[in-house]
């Protein structure tokens, strides 16, 4: 993508401009069985109770990105179903496998608090050895990815007995492991893949044919609760014909500046250059290699003929010791003193980041090897060690190599040039097995990636139901039983289906979401739902259910549409056009029939020629702006196009749009350059308005919009944050001497500072370029629009994009015609009187008198006054500013928003009665949405 300068400088301002600066953060690590680890600035950890969900511990995470809490009670794998209960459902849902992406059934926190890091950890707390069994926890190393936390009770006869976490016996055939390392201690993380997706959290990634792979430069990481004293991290990364720039994270915090923790290395390599920033005996320092003097210029895949330049990268860590040696394409680029950590206390993140980028490419990391390491320092291009057959790693330091004999009575024995060494297991750190006379053997289909709560991740064959207990065909040739209070998660390793938008959905209070068809609903009674047409209807708490959300629809709605009622409480219709006089206003609308509206109601009437309506709601048109502007949809060298069965990243109910969460296992993919929300308006007339309320998730507010933007035509680009904003002219042209127009503004006391809650109003003159922006109702500044300035002509386009870091919530948003007026700096006799506003935005004040499909009439201080309605944008009523009431709500899509304060629904029919039109009844497909309760805004500190 080729960016004109001014506006590649204005991007480049905005990306640093929105960067946080390091802050002394807490850090949230996930605990196993519900527990959280905080970690405050001073490093001192303190252990918090998660409280789970009150609709079950457990959770489904569905292909298409909604999530359901409950308890799993039962697996039918030849239906491939599941049997889910939730403690406000009257019965247990059955749900179909082939939706589900993710079972969780480890309980997690609410979400973080300001500058607090999520970081998911299996493995918490370490199990605990059972001294009466003298047995000693270890990590089983299977052929292939597989491997579990397990206490190993003998070995004999080509026969490995474990015991797993829950006491329950395991034996497995020698020839399927490929090493023990034993721990006096929590069992040892490993990793040896990717297969899939699961344990990676990375927005932006996805896992296909052996490979992550990247949609968008963001990073990706993997956490681990407990490593190997001694490790080694191995990889491949492929960026194409690109130079190779990453950077590598190991131990550290995501989202964290440079914290001086011990521990904490970051590996960032550029073309020729590898700079490794670590500790040493409490000081940070870096250090810089030259690799040409190593590899001259292979590393650099530029002017290859299209061709990829893989690059192999292993990172032998002795943590312990305070040594590190890192090799590229199996050459040694160096060796390293850094800070010596506590043994037994090696755990942390791996974390990777592109730092180089072609929109029209992908970017794929493989062969992702984290596996206890001998300390033994290999020799240039020595890619791995050639077996000799068995090897006994001793924790002294040295090695025998030979035929393996057995380990039983607390003694291994070991076949070594004619004589058998023995020694006792407490002395034994790994048991490495040759497979050298092993025959290969086909492995049988993988159906799911399962990961337990005490270590292990392993592939299932399938899946059953035993005595309460999930059965687990593991793919290394055991099938047992394991309680669901010992597994961390279950990810279903198979084809998404095509996402389907025709289905009804149940919204619920805590976000989870059901799809199915509403049978019948009304004020302060149960719910009652189907799941499908098979299954009985289920009955749900009123208490815990938000709304109703119905089938997508992309099919033109009957009936024309040249006009929009808003009313004074914030509701709006759009209709056509009968008539207006003192009293009243008859529109025809297309679900509702002809209504009369008291005037008394009616704050403004909108007008189109076209049949295109000059505004926009984000509850009513959330289809628009989840789809996205057309200038970005017909862009494909900025958007990459996203495959049809991938989740939407945005959920959005009542007009409140929020970023999913990151990490699942089908690696949800947002569009490149950031996840947004954005529509055109094509028929939007010279005086606008744009206003929505932020919401911070994460303690501050920070985002970027694009306004008025359109294809060839880019407009004004304004970033929030917590003390102020900037604004950009993407498209100065000969208005900016130096080349780029940018305002930066200060709050400063004008509005409540550090609030979790703004109001944004943006007025604007699209022709002169004029953009007043205003602040929970206080005008921040005025930008563009200079007198004798040539005309601006901005565009028609909108986006809104939240920091990556901080993501935020947008609603209330609101499109419109404005009246040229400015808050607060009206006086009050002309805010109190008619006015009709025209298409070129000149202004008539009066008192209109009556208004036909073909004119409108009105008295003002020159006399009587006749105006063609095809040149009138708007009406307005003046008087005070829309307030939106709460209330329970109706949406139509396209078509309006009413609060309601009766409801009935049942047999495909909603009656209700609204404040504004009296009663109604309407066909239930004819409403997006029906939102039961309507959330408080959160309180402010």
């Amino acid at each position: 993508m080729r960016l004109s300068p001014p506006l590649a400088a204005a991007l480049a301002l905005l990306v640093l401009a929105a960067w946080p600066a390091p802050a002394s953060a807490q850090v949230i690590v996930r605990g196993q069985g519900g527990g959280v680890l905080i970690l405050g600035g001073d490093g001192n950890p303190q252990l918090v109770k998660a409280e789970p969900d009150p609709a079950g511990p457990h959770l489904i995470e569905f292909f298409d990105g909604r999530f359901l809490h409950g308890t799993l009670e039962a697996v039918d794998w030849a239906r491939h179903e599941v049997t889910w209960r939730r403690t406000d459902a009257s019965m247990p849902l059955t749900i179909p496998m082939l939706q589900i992406s993710r079972l969780s059934f480890v309980p997690l926190p609410a979400p973080p608090n300001v500058g607090e890091l999520e970081v998911i950890v299996p493995g918490v707390p370490p199990p605990v050895p059972d001294p009466k069994e003298n047995k000693t926890h270890a990590t089983v190393k299977f052929v292939g990815g597989d491997w579990l936390a397990a206490g190993v009770a003998n070995i004999q006869d080509n026969k490995i007995h474990l015991q797993l976490s829950d006491g329950s016996p395991l034996t497995v055939d020698r020839a399927q492991v490929d090493w023990i390392y034993f721990s006096k201690n929590a069992a040892p993380e490993c990793y040896d893949g990717p297969t899939s997706f699961a344990g990676w959290i990375g927005p932006g990634w996805t896992y296909r044919a052996g490979a992550l792979r990247a949609s968008s430069p963001a990073k990706i990481e993997r956490n681990f609760a407990s490593l190997p004293d001694q490790v080694e991290y191995a990889f491949e990364i492929d960026q194409g014909n690109l130079m190779c720039a990453f950077n590598l994270n190991l131990h550290g915090r995501v989202g964290q500046g440079w914290s001086g923790e011990p521990g904490l290395i970051q590996c960032m390599l550029r073309a020729s250059t590898l700079t490794l920033y670590s500790n040493s005996e409490g000081r940070s320092k870096n250090e810089q290699v030259d690799l040409t003097k190593i590899f001259g210029d292979s590393l650099d895949g530029r002017g290859k003929a299209g061709k990829s330049n893989p690059v192999r990268m292993r990172i032998f860590e002795d943590f312990t010791g305070g040594r590190l040696a890192i090799f590229i394409n199996d050459r040694k680029a160096g060796e390293w003193n850094i800070q010596k950590g506590e043994p037994g206390k090696n755990r942390g993140g791996f974390i990777f980041q592109p730092t180089i980028w072609n929109s029209s490419s992908e970017q794929t990391l493989s062969k992702i090897r984290v596996v206890p390491w001998d300390g033994h320092v290999p020799a240039d291009a020595e890619k791995g060690e050639v077996e000799a057959g068995d090897r006994l790693a001793l924790t002294d330091g040295t090695a025998r190599d030979g035929k393996f004999i057995d380990l039983v009575s607390g003694t291994a024995r070991l076949r070594t040039e004619g004589t058998t060494f023995e020694t006792p297991r407490d002395q034994v750190k790994m048991l490495r097995f040759s497979h050298q006379d092993g025959a290969a053997t086909a492995l049988p289909e993988v159906v799911a990636r399962v990961r337990l709560v005490q270590g292990g991740e392993f592939d299932a064959a399938g899946l059953g139901w035993r005595d309460g207990k999930l059965l687990i065909q593991a793919r290394f040739g055991s099938e047992f039983p394991m309680p669901v209070s010992a597994i961390s998660e279950l990810s279903f390793l198979q084809t998404p289906p095509a996402l389907s938008t025709a289905e009804d959905v149940l919204v619920f209070e805590n976000g989870d979401r059901l799809k199915g068809k509403l049978e019948f609903a009304e004020e302060n009674q149960k719910v009652r739902w189907r799941t499908d047409e098979a299954a009985k209807p289920v009955e749900f708490e009123p208490a815990h259910v938000a709304g109703v959300r119905g089938g997508w629809s992309d099919s033109a709605r009957k009936g024309r549409i040249d006009s929009v009622v808003r009313f004074r409480n914030g509701d709006w219709l759009a209709g056509r056009f009968l008539t207006l006089d003192k009293d009243q206003v008859v529109l025809e609308t297309p679900d509702a029939g002809q209504l009369t509206i008291s005037r008394a109601l009616v704050r403004t009437l909108y007008f189109s020629t076209d049949g295109t309506l000059p505004i926009s709601d984000g509850a009513a048109d959330d289809r628009e702006w989840l789809r996205g502007p057309d200038f970005l949809n017909q862009a494909p060298a900025t958007t990459r196009k996203t495959p049809a069965n991938a989740a939407i990243p945005w959920k959005s109910f009542d007009g409140a749009f929020s970023l999913l969460a990151a990490g699942g296992s089908d690696g949800m993919i947002t569009q490149t350059g950031g996840a947004h929300i954005g529509r055109q308006i094509a028929s939007l007339p010279a005086l606008v308005e744009v206003s929505f309320d932020v919401t911070a998730q994460r303690g501050q507010i920070l985002f970027s919009t694009q306004l008025f933007t359109e294809a060839g035509a880019p407009g004004y680009s304004l970033q929030m944050h917590s003390q102020g904003l900037y604004i950009y002219d993407l498209n100065p042209g000969s208005r900016a001497r130096g080349g780029l127009i940018q305002q930066q503004v200060q709050f400063e006391g004008k509005v409540k500072p550090n609030a979790q809650q703004r109001h944004v109003q943006l007025l604007a003159n699209r022709d002169t370029g004029q953009l007043t922006v205003l602040v929970d109702g206080v005008v921040i500044t005025r930008f563009g629009g200079k007198p004798g300035a040539p005309p601006r002509q901005l565009g028609r386009g909108f986006v809104i994009t939240p920091q990556v870091n901080l993501p935020c919530t947008f609603s209330n948003i609101w499109v419109g015609p404005w009246n040229g007026r400015i808050p607060g700096k009206t006086p009050q006799s002309d805010a109190t009187q008619d006015t009709a506003i025209l298409n070129n935005g000149d202004e008539a004040p009066g008192t209109v008198e009556v208004a036909t499909p073909t004119v409108v009439k009105l008295t003002s201080e020159v006399g009587p006054l006749e105006l063609p309605l095809d040149r009138v944008t708007m009406i307005d009523f003046g008087g005070a500013p829309v307030e939106r009431t709460l209330g329970a709500r109706l949406h139509l899509p396209g078509a309006g928003s009413l609060t309601v304060g009766s409801y009935h629904v049942e047999n495909d029919l909603i009656t209700c009665r609204s404040d504004m039109v009296g009663e109604l009844r309407l066909p239930l497909h004819s409403v997006q949405e029906l939102v039961f309760t309507v959330a408080k805004p959160p309180a402010q500190e």
